[in-house]
């Protein structure tokens, strides 16, 4: 007899649904998994109230963080966007205003903003010249949307690779984006504001439309901005009948205006014009016979004015000058006469070219020139090796500790105290806490005098000397002569710990210079319109005295006995009455030398620049400033 009961399932349950732990009854999971399986729905547990609450609390969060963010990002965005540059200048038919910059005999030194007097359109201008700049400059100009990503891990990987910089990942757009601004600058927010125009620019305008203000407005050396002004100075033609070698050429100065600058390098602008349109065959645009018929076409470059491409450092001064004294530089084409003079510009770039070639162990040192006549006309500067690597100028914009140079403001003090420099002072080492300053190369001799002991640039005597003298005194000296850097408030700052510029410590060694009279560096005689209408005029200054004349007069002898005797004495020329002062850092970051004669203040560092601390210029081997700082001296006042 058959039984009523179906045959057991083959189906084995798995042994979780047998096991019963703490908390559930045996069976339950078992049962609910019965149920699903029949296909009826669970019905889901209802919320508890903390669990809404939390919820809440999660979103409201979320809500709150989302506001606050649009916000900060609207502060970012406007931080960024506020002093962005005049953009309605790049509508067609307009032209930034140019400001002229001319020396204080009337020759041109440079040009800011839009020189030539009309806009190119790209049917007015070589195709040559187009296909050259888009081939060397932005190969991938017309496939980006203004910054390359591709084209920076390109240039990424070429440099790492050849363990150099020799390509850039700027795209043509971001170089027009740069020069939108009348000063060049490098820092983190201007670097940020040129990828903002860069992508503006690019949402705004066709290619078509950046290419033509591109090439308008770029700057192509010797003082020219624009492919329609150098056509034009370079080759005395007009843009559109550019030959295919003029093309390159002028293509090839984008990278360097200054150092591939035809008139003054003839060899180099055509290696570079060769670069150029072997990359014209590369993209396809022209052939390797066009290439080679192109390089038969060489030319020579018509006889103009030399231009002094060093003077963009004090351009770029006085630029930053200018709002002092007229507000908007965007309104009206200006010319502005300056302090400079040619003559000695050019002395001073020579002068520190000779001085590199002749001392290649130095090649990693960076360098910074000023001379001023003893009112504060600056007639020179230099603010680095090459503009075209480094437009941070080293003359005013780095502040680097003078070391001993900043000795002259405690034996100013001294003497303004009552002291003469006959006075006796005890050169005997010195403790002061745990700080026991040392001297170099110096052999204790007891007493000396206050000369003796700037000359020689004892440390133990000057530090003695200026805590009798009293911090408070030497402060108000350094004030008073123009230091507006802050000077520290112990005696550490009598060996040049507080940093200043070459500029303003410059500007004090003219009042010493000079007798004693208030001295304050300028580089503006005169602003104008391109009109004739005078906006600003330097009035003459009234004479105020901010040190006893008789007291400066002793401090002359005193700096005059430094390169007659002491530390100084590679700075002396035969026949010709010098005085100045050494200056050398601690592990000879600094080394400066700033001298005068009777009609000329002249200030010279060398160093390393922060970023570049870890020269491989060995410590033992870099200057001091009785060395090359004072060599260059002597070499730049000989014949001045």
């Amino acid at each position: 007899m058959s039984s009523s009961k179906k045959p057991p399932s083959s189906r084995q349950e798995p042994s979780l649904l047998k096991r019963s732990g703490k908390g559930h009854k045996r069976g339950s999971l078992y049962a609910d998994t019965k149920l699903l399986s029949r296909g009826k729905k669970i019905k889901k547990r209802p919320l508890k109230k903390n669990q809404h609450a939390f919820l809440g609390k999660i979103i409201k969060w979320a809500f709150l963080c989302l506001i606050w963010g649009f916000i900060l990002g609207g502060f970012i965005l406007g931080y960024f966007a506020y002093d962005l540059p005049n953009l309605d200048s790049l509508k067609p038919g307009t032209r930034r205003p140019s400001i002229t910059f001319k020396s204080f005999q009337g020759e041109t030194l440079c040009t800011y903003g839009d020189s030539q007097e009309k806009d190119y359109t790209l049917n007015e201008i070589s195709p040559s010249l187009i296909n050259a700049v888009v081939a060397i400059e932005d190969r991938r100009f017309y496939d980006h949307k203004g910054i390359d990503l591709i084209g920076i891990a390109r240039a990424f990987w070429i440099n790492m690779r050849q363990k150099a910089f020799v390509q850039g990942g700027s795209t043509l757009t971001q170089q027009l984006a740069k020069n939108l601004f009348l000063t060049p600058q490098r820092s983190l927010k201007r670097k940020i504001q040129e990828v903002m125009l860069a992508l503006w620019l690019e949402h705004t305008f066709t290619k078509k439309q950046i290419l033509h203000i591109y090439l308008n407005r770029v700057y192509l050396g010797s003082g020219v901005y624009g492919v329609g002004a150098a056509s034009h100075k370079y080759f005395n033609k007009s843009p559109g009948h550019l030959s295919l070698y003029e093309a390159a050429l002028l293509a090839g100065l984008l990278k360097a205006p200054s150092f591939y600058a035809p008139i003054h390098n003839k060899e180099r602008s055509h290696q570079r014009a060769m670069v150029v349109l072997e990359a014209m065959v590369q993209e396809g645009m022209i052939t390797a016979w066009e290439k080679t018929e192109a390089l038969v076409q060489m030319f020579s470059p018509q006889a103009m004015d030399i231009k002094i491409e060093g003077v963009r450092y004090f351009c770029d001064w006085i630029m930053r000058e200018l709002p002092k004294y007229i507000g908007d530089l965007n309104v009206q084409d200006l010319v502005i006469t300056t302090t400079l003079d040619p003559r000695l510009q050019i002395k001073a770039d020579k002068s520190i070219e000779t001085a590199f070639k002749a001392s290649p162990a130095y090649k990693d040192l960076q360098v910074a020139l000023i001379s001023l006549s003893l009112d504060g006309a600056v007639r020179a500067m230099i603010g680095g090796k090459s503009y075209e690597k480094s437009q941070f100028n080293r003359a005013y914009q780095a502040l680097r500790q003078p070391g001993s140079l900043f000795k002259v403001f405690i034996f100013l003090s001294a003497l303004e105290a009552g002291r003469s420099s006959g006075d006796m002072i005890s050169d005997a080492s010195i403790r002061l806490g745990k700080w026991a300053p040392k001297n170099y190369q110096w052999e204790s001799r007891g007493m000396i005098s206050l000369k003796e002991a700037l000359a020689y640039s004892v440390n133990t005597a000057t530090v003695r000397l200026a805590r009798q003298i009293g911090l408070s005194a030497l402060q108000k000296t350094a004030k008073n002569l123009g230091i507006k850097s802050p000077i520290s408030d112990n005696l550490s700052v009598s060996l040049g710990t507080s940093e200043v510029t070459l500029l303003e410590i410059s500007g004090a060694f003219a009042v010493i210079a000079n007798g004693g009279y208030k001295t304050e560096p300028y580089g503006i005689i005169r602003i104008a319109t391109k009109k004739g209408k005078v906006l600003y005029e330097r009035a003459p200054l009234k004479r105020e005295s901010v040190t006893p004349p008789e007291v400066a007069v002793e401090m002359q002898e005193m700096l005059h006995g430094v390169v007659s005797y002491g530390r100084g004495k590679e700075a002396s020329v035969p026949g010709v009455w010098i005085a100045g002062k050494t200056g050398t850092t601690q592990e000879k970051q600094d080394a400066w030398f700033v001298g005068f004669t009777r009609h000329l203040v002249t200030g010279i560092w060398l160093g390393i620049d922060e970023n570049e601390a870890k020269s491989s210029l060995k410590k033992k081997k870099r200057p001091m400033g009785g060395g090359l700082p004072a060599l260059l001296f002597k070499k730049f006042m000989m014949g001045v």
